[in-house]
This record gives C-alpha cells, structure tokens and sequence, in this order.
C-alpha cells in the first residue's frame, strides 16, 4: 500500500512537472515571436529615421534654401546700406 501512495504521488509530480515543461514552453515561444516582431518593427524605425535626417539635411542645405528662396521669387541685394544709429540707454535718469 505504501508504494502505490509513492507511485501515486510520484506520478502526479511527473505529470505536473510535464504539463508546466509545455506550459513555459509555450510561453517561451509565444514571447520569441513577439521579440521577433519588435526587433523588427525598431529596424524599420531606425531606417525611417535615417531617411527623414537626410531629407533634413537636404532640406537645409546652403543650395536648397537658395533654390527655394529663387523659386519664392527673392533677389540678391543690389547695393547694401549700412545705417549708424547712436545707442541709448532705455531710461535715462539724470
């Protein structure tokens, strides 16, 4: 009678050991593709950003700013006046 209790109890602890094994398992792959998934979706992310930083810097570029300003109809000075204008102070107390 007391082996079949150890065998008994021996066998539930190895059928509850094997279903938790597929438990985790199951687990396990469950979160792989969902790491998967992210890695994924972050290299994406950082390929789009590398494209928007050069269409920034092409953006701001010294040529593109001049060809915009061209296209909005803006014309490089003719003659340039400086202007000598004597500084105040704001509030003068005398």
């Amino acid at each position: 009678m007391y082996k079949i209790i150890i065998y008994f109890i021996s066998f539930s602890l190895l059928t509850a050991l094997i279903v938790g094994n597929i438990f985790v398992s199951g687990s396990l792959s469950t979160s792989g593709e969902d790491l998967r998934q992210l890695e994924q979706q972050k290299q994406e992310l950082v390929e789009a950003n590398a494209e928007l930083k050069g269409v920034i810097l092409h953006s701001t570029s010294l040529s593109s700013l001049q060809e915009k300003a061209d296209a909005l109809g803006y014309q490089r000075p003719v003659k340039v006046m400086a202007l000598d204008i004597p500084t105040q102070t704001v509030a003068y107390n005398p």
